[in-house]
């Protein structure tokens, strides 16, 4: 997973894995005037940056280790993730503030996350939800992050799980071919996301509102980019949004 900060404007082709229909009827939010208009929020909230963690439609369809769905709602709430309060056109799977989705012309339709992802902030006051955009995000991406490889690594490993996430990537149904096809795709996959999170895995938990962004980024550049692994540096010093 690669943070880079340049935009890129696409359109984009949604896939096939439907998501269950989000009642935004149940968030309520307040918004503070921050001298920008509806547009310019949600391009900061969605728009892709160029950071490429899985397939689109590989990370809605995988499963966890406890069985279930990965991406639902309540589970990315978990982490700390902002529920998206309206649906928007590039958000066509109604996915929490930060995710984007980007069409690629070699690797498909990819997920990555935004800036806003780590600088959006909720308050409550009163029973209220006050809106901060830009604030330092409540948000574990270290949690997210290592969970996401694990479930990676379930959905490979057993058989149940694949099946699932095979039947859901493979509209058709797909056949022998094809299914050991998305395998062997996906078992490269696994090694690669399952290595990363190995190198990102921090040594100092980082807990919510807190992650060590720097020495990420150095490990991606000097010991993922150059292929040096002797410039990895331990990740402990995690530091507020």
């Amino acid at each position: 997973m690669r943070f880079t900060t340049f935009i890129v404007l696409l359109a984009i082709s949604p896939v096939s894995c439907a998501q269950p229909e989000p009642d935004f009827t149940a968030y309520d939010v307040t918004y503070l005037d921050q001298g920008w208009d509806e547009t310019t929020r949600q391009q900061f909230y969605f728009l892709p940056q160029g950071s490429h963690m899985i397939p689109v439609d590989w990370f809605l369809a995988l499963v966890d280790v406890d069985g279930e769905s990965f991406a639902t709602p309540e589970k990315l709430a978990k982490y700390g993730f902002i529920p998206a309060e309206k649906r928007h056109d590039l958000n066509p799977y109604d996915l929490p503030i930060g995710f984007a989705i980007e069409e690629t012309e070699t690797k498909g339709v990819q997920l990555g996350l935004t800036c806003a992802a780590c600088h959006t902030a909720n308050i409550s006051v009163q029973g209220r939800n006050i809106r901060i955009d830009g604030g330092q995000a409540a948000l574990d991406l270290d949690s997210f992050y290592q969970s996401l490889a694990r479930a990676v690594s379930h959905t490979l490993i057993n058989p149940q799980a694949f099946s699932s996430f095979s039947a859901k990537v493979l509209t058709d149904g797909g056949n022998d071919a094809s299914r050991a096809a998305l395998r062997k795709e996906f078992t490269e996959f696994e090694v690669r996301i399952r290595g990363d999170a190995e190198i990102r895995r921090p040594e100092v938990e980082s807990g919510f509102g807190r992650v060590d962004a720097l020495t990420q980024i150095v490990n991606a550049l000097a010991v993922n980019n150059q292929s040096i692994p002797l410039n990895l540096r331990p990740v402990e010093s995690p530091t507020s949004y």
